[in-house]
């Protein structure tokens, strides 16, 4: 067996990983993401997943989902 390393994910050790923004920095420059999901009936995972996606840093994000059935 090999024993494996355990990270723990810090604020600190995320700004080391990611590049800091540009102050110039245009819409969509730090990401565009597009999310397809959900149901007639169920949009939560959806939506969920843009305000995820927002929260990280995306700049950009569309969602597309089914037309809700009446």
């Amino acid at each position: 067996m090999h024993e494996e390393e355990i990270i723990s994910v810090t604020p600190e050790l995320i700004q080391e990983i990611l590049a800091p923004r540009l102050v110039a920095s245009k819409k969509g420059d730090n990401g565009i993401v597009l999310i397809v999901g959900g149901s007639g009936i169920y949009h939560g995972a959806p939506l969920l997943s843009t305000l995820a996606a927002l929260r990280s840093g995306v700049d950009l994000v569309y969602i597309a989902v089914p037309k809700r059935m009446s």
